[in-house]
């Protein structure tokens, strides 16, 4: 398939500032392959102050990056409208070790 054919989706790319990986700007072209869709079905995400592993792992994921995710499919996808009880709860904290 054609990524210009893609036309029923929506596309998200999520970059971290520091990432030392994959540099930032690399997911554009994903955006410009899929030149199928319209201009509020794309949305490329750059987190500030986080590296290749922040990007999904840790507080910055949890409480900047997540919300972006999380209200991207809810936006674009029917049947997400609902907000799951553990999406609402405060993440759980392993207690420190003494």
């Amino acid at each position: 398939m054609e990524p210009r054919a893609i036309g029923k989706t929506a596309l998200l790319t999520v970059e971290g500032e520091l990432d030392d990986i994959s540099a930032p700007g690399q997911t554009i072209a994903a955006h410009t392959l899929c030149s199928g869709l319209k201009p509020e079905q794309h949305l490329n995400h750059l987190q500030k102050g986080v590296g290749h592993y922040g990007i999904f792992n840790g507080r910055r994921w949890r409480e900047e990056i997540m919300p972006v995710v999380r209200g991207w499919i809810r936006g674009h996808g029917e049947g997400y409208d609902e907000v799951p009880a553990a999406d609402l709860a405060p993440p759980v904290r392993a207690p420190r070790a003494a």
